[in-house]
């Protein structure tokens, strides 16, 4: 995705195609689909960010989803561990239709929960602080459309321990995928 200078940022998907267009070994066109069907591979975890985060685990193989349906900022999050490097990577997931996206900043307060919640699983030495990073990470339909997701104000505030500045991505997937799976507790 494209970030912006403003601070907050807004990060900006540029439109494309629902599919990409190439020449085959023998010089026809074939047309490749940009999102394939992947099968389910995390476990859906549905947990309270505001009362305890006990249920985040250093398990890679898990999708949380917080259970407020008004998240103020955005929709679930992973946390992929690398304990051999002391680091991690809290993914934080927008899931929208439309074509803009602006959330409240209370969503920074809970990131920053998830990072503290994170460096903790971490078990660091003595002196090691871990590396923890943020992505944003936009799903929006393949429709060939721009879709943005401006941040709110406090972008760069409060980060001295559990920064959650982050860069922008975006997944593009065909609108039947955008569908709830089932909740493991």
């Amino acid at each position: 995705m494209i970030r912006s200078n403003k601070i907050p940022p807004t990060f900006t998907a540029p439109r494309v195609l629902r599919s990409i267009t190439t020449d085959s070994d023998d010089g026809t066109p074939s047309t490749i689909p940009t999102s394939p069907p992947y099968k389910r591979v995390k476990d859906r975890i549905t947990l309270n960010l505001l009362h305890d985060l006990q249920e985040v685990t250093s398990d890679n193989d898990r999708y949380y989803v917080p259970t407020s349906t008004t998240n103020p900022l955005f929709d679930s999050f992973t946390i992929t561990f690398d304990p051999n490097n002391h680091a991690a990577v809290v993914s934080v997931f927008q899931i929208t239709i439309s074509t803009g996206h602006r959330g409240s900043a209370d969503g920074y307060l809970l990131i920053r929960r998830i990072i503290a919640r994170a460096r903790e699983l971490l078990k660091c030495p003595p002196g090691h602080n871990g590396n923890i990073s943020v992505i944003y990470v936009l799903v929006c339909p393949e429709d060939g459309s721009q879709h943005r997701w401006t941040m709110p104000k406090g972008w760069n505030e409060n980060n001295t321990a559990n920064n959650q500045i982050g860069e922008g991505f975006c997944i593009r997937v065909p609108s039947h995928y955008l569908t709830p799976g089932p909740t493991v507790r």
